[in-house]
């Protein structure tokens, strides 16, 4: 080769990170893994692969296909902890456009009324008759709005049966709006039970035994719940996703990160980062951070300030957890008074420390303090990680009713009774846990709660352990 020539494939590369008709069609048909590791051979082509993020992941030319307005509906979104969810977002993860493709929309419990009026005064949807069976009517804007407003404030006797039988939709609206160009688009809207995450973790939940590639109706399976999981495989796999019927155990651990507590957003998540230029940003469920002191002896100092309101989505937690041939998330949901929102957190003793900080302001708020704050959503990991303790001395109350030994004894090896479903998932979690449910059977079910897959899940946590000290 004739050095004055230079490298041809030097100059290949510097050819092809360019030009965008060039570079674009091949990312289109490439792994998002794969583009990451292109990314990170040279600075040519990570500034190329930026500027393909940032064209291919554009979320307001994704959300104007089926939204007028792209930044108020994300405005939205921002006040009141509102997602999209379904085939929408694996198109817009897998950059291409179904046609057939709704937008489904996720509803805090509280949010029904503001996230309906928007999809209606502002969007331009209209809600489809949901008492009429064959051929339904679309109602005008009046209507529309008078029947969220009626179903939102619990005054409907009547109880519209969802598409999907899922104990964690609460209702679900069916939407459309016509275009200018007459095309019709169609759009849920599913006010959840108790939080968007745990409705979007149970959706099309069902139980597979990969190693017989058979489907295993346990406990809260239903063939209601199978036939749902069925349509949605028949319909990805027209999409192109091909099922696989098995996953080894390497590859299982790889995929989930089995027996290792999750969190949105976390190192294993795959994150874009969006332009938020016009959203206006979220603001504190309260009026801001309040003043807390740090429980010293289990943490460092928390400091209240320099902190933005925080995404509800955002505080969740899980594991994927159970033998490697049939995982499924776990984690246990809190929903205590303490909190505008509903959150998931995987280690129990979380839930524990949570539960006694809700117990503790109670009992404070009873002998008349803490009047000035309803809500501690803006610093859930602070709470759950037993970074903040109730000075109930002050209020000369001693330890509360659910004191640390409570939750010592959640810690405690010694096992709970032997049961027939010992070692299933169905039979300990999600544990639902609120300011309802007496101390001696909290703490038995979150040792339950524990005790599910406990083997497994510290094999994982070993695996996980193994694999990062390599990696030193």
């Amino acid at each position: 080769m004739d050095p004055s020539k230079g490298d041809p494939s030097s100059e290949f590369i510097k050819f092809t990170t360019k030009q965008p008709t060039v570079y674009r069609p091949i990312f289109n048909s490439s792994t998002p893994g794969a583009i990451h590791a292109f990314a990170r051979t040279c600075k040519a082509a990570h500034d190329c692969v930026h500027e393909y993020r940032l064209s291919a992941f554009n979320i307001n030319t994704h959300l104007q296909h089926f939204l007028p307005d792209p930044i108020e509906f994300r405005s939205m979104q921002a006040r009141t902890g509102t997602i999209i969810s379904g085939s929408n977002v694996v198109q817009f993860m897998d950059r291409v456009r179904y046609d057939e493709a709704d937008l489904d929309i996720y509803v805090n419990p509280g949010h029904t009324i503001a996230v309906g009026k928007h999809m209606v005064e502002t969007q331009g949807y209209r809600l489809i008759d949901p008492f009429v069976q064959d051929d339904p009517p679309v109602l005008n804007e009046r209507e529309s709005l008078q029947h969220m407003t009626v179903v939102a404030i619990g005054a409907a006797e009547q109880v519209v049966k969802a598409r999907y039988k899922q104990r964690s939709i609460h209702i679900m609206f069916h939407m459309q709006r016509v275009t200018q160009e007459g095309a019709t688009q169609r759009a849920q809207v599913i006010v959840t039970s108790e939080c968007v995450f745990h409705t979007v973790m149970n959706f099309h939940s069902t139980s597979f035994e990969f190693r017989k590639n058979q489907k295993m109706l346990i406990y809260d399976t239903s063939e209601s719940d199978m036939h749902s999981a069925d349509q949605a495989i028949e319909k990805y796999r027209g999409r192109d996703f091909e099922p696989l019927g098995y996953h080894g155990a390497e590859i299982s651990r790889l995929l989930f990160q089995h027996g290792c507590d999750r969190k949105v957003g976390d190192r294993w998540c795959w994150t874009l980062h969006f332009d938020m230029a016009g959203v206006t940003p979220r603001h504190w469920v309260e009026d801001g951070p309040w003043e807390m002191e740090d429980g010293s002896e289990r943490g460092s100092a928390v400091n209240s300030t320099a902190r933005r309101a925080q995404d509800p989505i955002m505080a969740n937690k899980w594991r994927m957890s159970g033998a490697l041939f049939m995982l499924s998330p776990k984690y246990c949901l809190l929903r205590l008074p303490i909190f505008r929102y509903g959150y998931a957190v995987a280690d129990e003793l979380e839930a524990m420390w949570a539960r006694k900080f809700s117990d503790d302001i109670a009992l404070v708020k009873g002998k008349g303090g803490c009047d000035d704050r309803r809500w501690f959503d803006d610093d859930v990991a602070t709470i759950t990680e037993g970074h903040i303790s109730v000075c109930l001395e002050d209020w000369g109350l001693g330890d509360g009713d659910l004191g640390e030994e409570a939750i010592g004894a959640v810690e405690d090896e010694e096992g709970t009774e032997e049961t027939d479903d010992q070692g299933y998932a169905a039979g300990a979690y999600p544990v639902k846990v609120t300011d309802l449910i007496p101390n001696d059977e909290l703490i038995f079910m979150l040792k339950r709660y524990r005790e599910a897959y406990e083997k497994d899940d510290e094999e994982g946590r070993q695996w996980q352990s193994n694999r990062d000290e390599r990696r030193r």
